[in-house]
Parts: C-alpha cells; structure tokens; sequence
C-alpha cells in the first residue's frame, strides 16, 4: 500500500514539475521576444510606383544551414500589362535571385531568397522593375535566440497541457489555472489571417469604413462576410485595446496592404503589427473563452454529467485549439447551440428560441435547432416574435449599412453554392475535397439539392415520434458535412458537447480527433505564434521547416484517406444513432474517469 502511494505522489510530483518547467520555458520564450529587433516594413520609391520590403531585419543562425525568405511588395502608380521583374543579390550582382513577369497588375508580391554570407552585416540586393534598378538591403543579425524563443513558447504550451491533463483533479480551484493558461493561449497564439479579419473588422468600423462594402478602403477578401453581432464585440474590444495600449486606430490604408487584395492572407499582418498586438489578441478572444467555459458550466450544473468535463472539455486539445488558440466563432454557436437544447429539455422553447436566434446572428449553426423548437413549442407564434425582435438588431445593422439585399442572398443562395469564381471547389474535411483537388471543375451543389429535402423528413420523423433532439440536431449536422462542400474542421466543435451530452464517448473521440489531425497536417505551427512575437514566419527556420512539411502533410497522400475516412465515420455515425445505437468502446475507460 506504501509502495502504492509513493508511486502515485512520485507521478503527481512529475505532472507538477512540467507545469513548473512549462512555465519557465514560456517566461524565457518572453523574454528573448522582448529582447529581439523591431520588425518593420522598409519602403523604397522608383519612378511609377513604391515597394515594401519586409522585414527590415533577419536573423541568421549559425548552427543551422536555411536561406531565410523575405517578401517584396511593389504597388504601381497605374496598371501596367507587362511587368519583367529581377532581384539579384549583391555580390555578386549576377546571382539572380527571382526572375518572373507579371500581367495586367498594379501591385504584385515574391519571395527573395537570400543566401547570408555572414553575420551582424547588411545584405544589399537590387531589383529591376520593368527596367527601374531599386536598390535595397537587410540588416542581417545571427543569433540562436528567435528559434530558441519560438521552440520555447510551442514546448512550454505543450508541456502544459500535458502535465494539467494528467495532473489528479481533487479540487475545483483546478479551473484557475487553466483559465490563466488559457488567457495566455489567446493572447500569444492565434490563426493569423483570422485573427487578422476579426481585429481588422472592429477597426474598420471605428475609422469610418463600412465593413459590409467593398470599396476603395475595403477590398472584398476583408469585408464582413459572418452575421454582425461579433463585429460589435471586434470594434468594442478594438477601442479598449487601443486605449489600453495607448495604439492609435490605424488609416484605413494601411490596413490595405497588397498582400490582401492579392489573397496573399499570410502576410496580412504586414499592414498593423504594433507591440501591444497579444492585447488584441486576447479582448478578441474574450467571447470565445467565456463560450468554452459556459459549455462547461452547462454541461456539468445543467445536465449534471458524471464525467470528468475538466479533461473531456476544458483540457480537449480540439476545443482549446478552436475556441482558446484560433478564437472561431463556431464556439459561441456551440454555447448558444446547447444553451437552447437545455431550454427545450426544460420545456421553456422561448428560452430556447432566443439562444438560438442569438447564436444564429454570431455563426449559423444554431439555426439548425429551430425548426425542432417550432414543432415542440405550445406558442409558436410567441416563438416566432422572439425570433423576430431578437434578429431586429442584425437586420438593422445590415438595412443601414446599404448591403441588406447581398447580405440575405450571401446566407441563403451563396453560401449553398460550392464554386469560388464560377469553379467548383471543397476545403476541410469534405470528402469533396477529393474531387476538387482532381481537377473537377463543375460539380452539382449536393448541399443545395438534399439538405432541405433531409431536413423536411427528419421534421416529419420528430413531429410524430419525437424522441431525443439532440439526436436529431447530430444527423443534422452529419448530413451537413456529408453533403456541404465546405467541412471547415472548425465546424466540428459544434457536435462535441453535443455527444457529451449524448454519453457518446466514442463519437466524441472521433470528431475531436479527426479535425485536430487535420489542422496539424496543413497548418504550420508557426503560423499560430503571435505576429509580434514571430513577424514574418516565413523567414524564420521553424517556419522554414514547417513549410516543407505542412508541403509534405497536406498532399493528396495525407488528405485523401482522412477525408474519405472522416465520409464512412459520418455515414456509420448517422445509420448507428436511426437504428438507436451507439458504440461503447470507451465507457468506463480514462476518458469517462
């Protein structure tokens, strides 16, 4: 029995020993930030036109061999139909570097490789623009530092989490720290062009720009394409950042930088990166952490599950990915999503329609639940006025923007449409993908033809069996991603607590797993690192090896079986939950404990 004990304090020991060694790998990653040249945008001007180089620093490092990649940035005066561009390093000015010609453009972007002969120098570089010679430089600065940094912060979230996930949970203070680790995911971690989109969008409307337009201050890859209410939150947290930070609201120019317009979304940063960036970070975030604990609270005060929720929930590395990390808005529909279904099982369906409606108005899915609160409400009409007055403010938002017409067409006709300029195309975990990436450009809209005749049949099925909702909301959804082309793996947090609350364990591992690998097969790892931590992760030797494998991880050969094996999962799943079954693999296993 002794023996036992030990054992057991022994392992608790190491589990609070990673979380110490965690934190002092994080505190050092901080600190080599802090310490680190400004990344800033060089600017050079030549007769018709101007160009960025960024960034204005790179760093070297001696123990490993790369060629660190810098981005050009040229904006022309006018369009023009031939653009010849050259880049030479220099010495020796022979050694070209890019050689391309660009049609009917008047602004384009490269890559410049450059080879680092040395350490603490300047790199000096031309560039021939249609006959114009640009000379330019980067100030070159060898150092271990920024590599070590970035391993640093991965390796301390890592190690974190690893050692809350298996730490014993004997106490309810175990949620501060995980709330504390969760601030700081947000604020130093996050997808960058999302994030970039969601920040961006509140600034916008602070400067005076309608976010709903495309026009000369908004081009269409930044225009408000989601339901309004988050951009209320993005403009509100956006003005207490910048009073916080003391950050001015940008020019609505600068917010314009060609990579943009270009679709070049890895670059976005390049228009606002200040210091106080992980501050915007993290007040963007704030709706989508309170949506990760709310679900928690819902799921344990409400539902009164007996399963441990602060590992299946709190420390599921797909929930803190997507809610904590990326900062999706699918989050918040997950929380309005199972606020409404706790409303019905109550048998308060206002309640339940008004969660719903506003859940609808953040991210859509939520609009999934309301058919079946009609067909349960004793007061439909009642119902129906809650609706209403609650998508008042959303309807208003969009009649006084000027775009009430367009926006109605995006989220009805649009979004249905699986083309992108005309040409078919699937993202995500879309067995569609499959197709698309074969070239197929023409593909009948499967969402568009099935979804609603599928929908009407299970209505009819509820109305006269009735039975559980949550099982009728899940093939809902499992229908969606077996007919829509667009199976983002965001989309997916939606149908967690969905299963928790189901007691389906299995189902629960398997589509948490199946999105999380996918993420990691064709997201680079530095891509998630704060900008100002890691401006351009291009140039740096973690985003330099990450390129060649997510190169590697995101090919036919990786994606293909996960998409058609995600399509059969989805298939099993829905004849399973009709015939009223559900597997049981994991009951009474780590995952129920």
């Amino acid at each position: 029995m002794l023996k036992v004990k030990s054992t057991s304090g022994n392992r608790r020991s190491l589990f609070y020993l990673g979380i110490v060694v965690a934190i002092l790998l994080f505190s050092l990653s901080y600190t080599l930030s802090m310490n680190e040249l400004p990344q800033e945008v060089s600017h050079y001007s030549f007769s018709g036109g101007s160009l960025g180089v960024s960034p204005s620093v790179l760093y070297s490092h001696d123990f490993l061999s790369y060629s660190p990649s810098i981005l050009v940035s040229v904006s022309l005066d006018r369009s023009a139909a031939v653009v010849q561009t050259y880049a030479y390093q220099d010495p020796p000015s022979n050694h070209i570097l890019f050689n391309e010609t660009f049609h009917n453009v008047s602004f384009f972007s490269f890559y410049v490789p450059l080879s680092i002969s040395g350490s603490h120098q300047i790199e000096n570089f031309r560039l021939s623009i249609n006959g114009q010679i640009v000379n330019a430089s980067v100030r070159v600065e060898s150092s271990p530092y920024p590599l070590i940094g970035e391993l640093s912060l991965l390796s301390s979230f890592v190690l974190f989490m690893l050692g809350l996930y298996f730490a014993p949970f004997k106490s309810k203070l175990w949620i501060v720290p995980i709330s504390i680790s969760y601030l700081a995911f947000a604020a130093l971690l996050g997808q960058r062009y999302d994030m970039f989109f969601m920040i961006s969008g509140g600034l916008h409307l602070l400067s005076g720009v309608n976010p709903f337009i495309k026009s000369a201050n908004l081009p269409g890859t930044l225009k408000w394409t989601y339901p309004p209410y988050y951009l209320i939150w993005s403009a509100v947290s956006d003005f207490l950042s910048g009073t916080l930070t003391h950050t001015p609201i940008p020019n609505p120019s600068s917010l314009i930088f060609p990579e943009v317009r270009l679709g070049n979304y890895y670059d976005a940063w390049l228009g606002f990166v200040p210091g106080s960036l992980p501050v915007y970070y993290l007040l963007a975030k704030i709706p989508m952490i309170l949506s990760v604990l709310g679900v928690y609270y819902l799921l344990v005060m409400k539902f009164k599950l007996q399963y441990n929720l602060t590992k299946l929930w709190l420390l599921n590395p797909f929930v803190i990915l997507i809610g904590v990390v990326w900062g999706q808005l699918d989050v918040i529909a997950a929380f309005f999503m199972v606020l409404s279904v706790y409303y019905m099982v109550k048998g308060r369906s206002g309640l339940a329609m008004l969660a719903s409606t506003l859940g609808f108005w953040v991210k859509i899915f939520p609009v999934f639940i309301i058919p079946f609160i009609l067909i349960e409400s004793k007061h439909r009409l009642r119902d129906l006025g809650i609706a209403v007055i609650s998508s008042l403010p959303a309807l208003l938002i969009y009649f006084f923007s000027g775009n009430f017409v367009q926006e109605m067409e995006v989220m009805i006709y649009s979004r249905s449409v699986p083309t992108f300029n005309g040409i078919f195309n699937a993202q995500g975990l879309s067995w569609q993908v499959i197709v698309s990436r074969l070239g197929v450009e023409h593909f009948p809209p499967l969402f568009l033809y099935l979804f609603l005749p599928f929908l009407v049949v299970i209505c009819v099925v509820y109305y006269y069996k009735r039975g559980s909702v949550v099982n009728y909301v899940i093939l809902e959804f499992l229908f969606f991603f077996l007919t829509y082309n667009y199976a983002d793996p965001q989309y997916l947090i939606v149908l967690i607590p969905l299963f928790l609350i189901n007691k389906d364990l299995w189902n629960y591992m398997v589509f948490s797993v199946y999105p999380f690998i996918f993420v990691i097969l064709t997201y680079s790892f530095a891509y998630f690192v704060v900008p100002s931590l890691s401006f351009n992760y291009f140039s740096s030797p973690l985003g330099q090896q990450e390129s060649i494998r997510t190169w590697i991880t995101s090919s036919n050969l990786f994606i293909f079986p996960l998409v058609g094996a995600f399509a059969v999962s989805v298939i099993v799943t829905m004849i399973l939950i009709i015939k009223g079954r559900q597997l049981d693999f994991l009951k009474n296993t780590i995952f129920s404990r």
